[in-house]
Protein backbone atom coordinates (compact mmCIF):
# COMPACT_ATOMS: atom_id res chain seq x y z
CA UNK A 1 0.00 0.00 0.00
CA UNK A 2 1.63 3.36 -0.78
CA UNK A 3 1.01 5.85 1.81
CA UNK A 4 0.50 9.61 -0.01
CA UNK A 5 1.65 12.36 2.03
CA UNK A 6 -0.48 15.48 2.84
CA UNK A 7 1.24 18.27 0.84
CA UNK A 8 0.40 22.14 0.09
CA UNK A 9 -0.29 20.64 -3.85
CA UNK A 10 -3.12 18.26 -2.29
CA UNK A 11 -4.64 20.86 -0.39
CA UNK A 12 -4.83 23.44 -3.01
CA UNK A 13 -6.02 20.65 -5.45
CA UNK A 14 -8.63 20.00 -2.88
CA UNK A 15 -9.92 23.98 -2.53
CA UNK A 16 -9.59 24.35 -6.24
CA UNK A 17 -12.53 22.02 -6.46
CA UNK A 18 -14.43 24.09 -4.27
CA UNK A 19 -14.32 26.98 -6.70
CA UNK A 20 -15.48 24.78 -9.22
CA UNK A 21 -18.85 25.93 -11.11
CA UNK A 22 -20.35 22.96 -13.42
CA UNK A 23 -23.35 24.31 -15.67
CA UNK A 24 -26.50 22.54 -16.39
CA UNK A 25 -29.54 23.79 -18.39
CA UNK A 26 -32.98 23.58 -16.69
CA UNK A 27 -36.01 22.77 -18.20
CA UNK A 28 -37.14 25.97 -18.78
CA UNK A 29 -33.67 26.79 -21.00
CA UNK A 30 -31.73 29.12 -18.17
CA UNK A 31 -28.83 28.01 -16.78
CA UNK A 32 -26.98 27.39 -13.86
CA UNK A 33 -23.95 27.02 -12.16
CA UNK A 34 -23.53 24.84 -9.61
CA UNK A 35 -20.69 24.38 -7.24
CA UNK A 36 -19.35 20.58 -7.48
CA UNK A 37 -18.28 20.55 -4.22
CA UNK A 38 -19.20 22.31 -1.63
CA UNK A 39 -16.52 23.94 0.82
CA UNK A 40 -17.16 23.88 4.72
CA UNK A 41 -16.65 27.50 5.33
CA UNK A 42 -19.88 28.52 3.36
CA UNK A 43 -21.44 25.47 5.00
CA UNK A 44 -21.03 26.83 8.21
CA UNK A 45 -22.59 30.85 7.11
CA UNK A 46 -25.50 28.77 5.45
CA UNK A 47 -26.12 27.05 8.92
CA UNK A 48 -25.42 30.71 10.80
CA UNK A 49 -28.10 32.17 8.27
CA UNK A 50 -30.57 29.29 9.16
CA UNK A 51 -30.05 30.11 12.79
CA UNK A 52 -31.15 33.36 12.09
CA UNK A 53 -34.10 32.14 9.94
CA UNK A 54 -35.51 29.93 12.70
CA UNK A 55 -35.09 32.85 15.57
CA UNK A 56 -36.55 35.18 13.93
CA UNK A 57 -39.54 32.38 12.95
CA UNK A 58 -39.79 31.66 16.38
CA UNK A 59 -40.07 35.72 17.71
CA UNK A 60 -43.14 35.94 15.24
CA UNK A 61 -46.03 36.34 17.76
CA UNK A 62 -48.62 34.90 15.70
CA UNK A 63 -48.58 30.86 15.12
CA UNK A 64 -50.04 31.02 11.70
CA UNK A 65 -47.13 32.99 10.29
CA UNK A 66 -44.58 30.61 11.43
CA UNK A 67 -42.54 28.94 8.75
CA UNK A 68 -40.50 26.49 10.15
CA UNK A 69 -43.77 24.62 11.79
CA UNK A 70 -42.88 20.80 10.41
CA UNK A 71 -39.68 19.72 10.08
CA UNK A 72 -40.12 19.00 6.40
CA UNK A 73 -39.95 22.62 6.08
CA UNK A 74 -36.64 23.23 7.93
CA UNK A 75 -34.80 20.89 5.70
CA UNK A 76 -36.20 22.15 2.53
CA UNK A 77 -35.18 25.69 3.45
CA UNK A 78 -31.76 24.61 4.16
CA UNK A 79 -31.59 23.58 0.74
CA UNK A 80 -33.20 26.40 -0.16
CA UNK A 81 -30.21 27.91 1.18
CA UNK A 82 -27.89 25.37 -0.26
CA UNK A 83 -29.11 26.65 -3.92
CA UNK A 84 -27.67 30.49 -2.16
CA UNK A 85 -24.45 29.41 -1.41
CA UNK A 86 -23.08 27.22 -4.18
CA UNK A 87 -24.93 28.03 -6.79
CA UNK A 88 -24.16 31.06 -9.33
CA UNK A 89 -28.40 31.80 -9.37
CA UNK A 90 -27.69 32.39 -5.37
CA UNK A 91 -25.95 35.76 -5.85
CA UNK A 92 -29.16 37.33 -6.61
CA UNK A 93 -30.97 35.92 -4.21
CA UNK A 94 -32.82 38.72 -1.70
CA UNK A 95 -31.51 39.52 1.59
CA UNK A 96 -34.40 39.23 4.98
CA UNK A 97 -36.66 36.75 6.20
CA UNK A 98 -39.99 37.56 4.53
CA UNK A 99 -38.07 38.31 0.93
CA UNK A 100 -36.15 34.64 1.06
CA UNK A 101 -39.23 33.15 2.22
CA UNK A 102 -41.91 34.07 -1.01
CA UNK A 103 -39.10 33.13 -2.93
CA UNK A 104 -38.54 30.54 -1.85
CA UNK A 105 -42.46 29.67 -2.02
CA UNK A 106 -42.17 31.20 -5.50
CA UNK A 107 -40.11 28.29 -6.49
CA UNK A 108 -41.90 26.07 -5.02
CA UNK A 109 -44.68 26.43 -7.11
CA UNK A 110 -43.07 26.77 -9.99
CA UNK A 111 -41.21 23.59 -9.66
CA UNK A 112 -38.39 24.91 -9.95
CA UNK A 113 -37.07 24.21 -6.72
CA UNK A 114 -37.19 20.17 -6.95
CA UNK A 115 -35.80 20.51 -10.33
CA UNK A 116 -32.34 22.15 -8.96
CA UNK A 117 -32.05 20.12 -5.59
CA UNK A 118 -32.64 16.78 -7.21
CA UNK A 119 -31.71 17.11 -11.13
CA UNK A 120 -28.61 20.00 -10.41
CA UNK A 121 -27.49 19.65 -6.39
CA UNK A 122 -25.10 16.85 -6.26
CA UNK A 123 -26.72 14.79 -3.73
CA UNK A 124 -23.31 13.82 -2.06
CA UNK A 125 -22.75 17.68 -1.38
CA UNK A 126 -25.96 18.26 0.23
CA UNK A 127 -25.30 15.24 2.54
CA UNK A 128 -22.75 16.68 4.02
CA UNK A 129 -25.01 20.05 4.75
CA UNK A 130 -27.62 17.49 6.41
CA UNK A 131 -24.98 16.04 8.48
CA UNK A 132 -23.68 19.22 9.82
CA UNK A 133 -27.10 20.18 10.99
CA UNK A 134 -27.17 16.46 12.85
CA UNK A 135 -24.00 17.46 14.33
CA UNK A 136 -24.85 20.87 15.93
CA UNK A 137 -28.34 19.40 16.49
CA UNK A 138 -26.36 16.77 18.85
CA UNK A 139 -23.97 19.30 20.15
CA UNK A 140 -26.94 21.67 21.51
CA UNK A 141 -28.64 19.17 22.59
CA UNK A 142 -25.87 17.68 24.46
CA UNK A 143 -24.56 21.33 26.20
CA UNK A 144 -28.57 21.90 27.21
CA UNK A 145 -28.46 18.37 28.95
CA UNK A 146 -25.15 18.85 30.41
CA UNK A 147 -26.63 22.59 32.03
CA UNK A 148 -29.59 20.71 33.17
CA UNK A 149 -27.65 18.62 34.81
CA UNK A 150 -25.19 21.25 36.67
CA UNK A 151 -28.51 22.92 37.52
CA UNK A 152 -29.98 20.26 39.05
CA UNK A 153 -26.04 19.61 41.24
CA UNK A 154 -26.80 23.28 41.79
CA UNK A 155 -29.87 23.10 43.30
CA UNK A 156 -29.24 19.99 45.47
CA UNK A 157 -26.15 21.60 47.02
CA UNK A 158 -28.39 24.69 47.73
CA UNK A 159 -30.94 22.25 49.30
CA UNK A 160 -28.04 20.79 51.19
CA UNK A 161 -26.99 24.00 52.71
CA UNK A 162 -30.27 25.29 53.41
CA UNK A 163 -30.83 22.30 55.25
CA UNK A 164 -27.51 22.56 57.43
CA UNK A 165 -29.05 25.86 57.71
CA UNK A 166 -31.78 24.83 58.92
CA UNK A 167 -30.73 22.26 61.37
CA UNK A 168 -28.10 24.53 62.78
CA UNK A 169 -30.64 27.16 63.77
CA UNK A 170 -32.38 24.86 66.11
Amino acid sequence: MTNKKLSIGSIEQEYQKTQEMVYYTLQNGEEIGVYEVFSYDKINKLLEELHDYIVADSELENEEEKFFDEDGRLFQFTYYLAIKYFTDFGEQLPDGYEENLLLFDKMVGLGLFEEIINDVMPVEELGKVTEKIIERHRVIAGLLESREVAQKIVRVKQQKADMKNFVSEK
